[in-house]
């Protein structure tokens, strides 16, 4: 899993770049964000800047859940699971 989960969505995002005919502009590049649900990927990014690792490796977001309160370890499954995904692995 990378170290900066966000960085990953952003890479994910931007390259590689597709050419698109954009009218009276000829072939132009178009990154994956503008080109396919860019508001997706902005969720994802805004679900990431929310479940940050906080103190002693608990994820910040989930911090302490559950009937006993057991913290939530950093990276959380909702890290883990955007990230399983961006990596082709779900």
């Amino acid at each position: 899993m990378p170290s900066d989960p966000r960085a990953a969505v952003e890479a994910y995002a931007e390259p590689p770049h597709e050419w698109h005919l954009v009218p009276g502009h000829g072939v132009q590049p178009t990154p994956r964000r503008d080109r396919y649900a860019p508001r997706a990927f902005d969720a994802l990014a805004a679900v990431l800047d929310l479940h940050q690792p906080g103190s002693h490796g608990v994820c910040d977001e989930c911090g302490y859940q559950g009937v006993n309160e057991h913290p939530v370890d950093w990276p959380c499954p909702t890290v883990q699971a955007i990230t399983t995904a961006l990596e082709g692995k779900a």
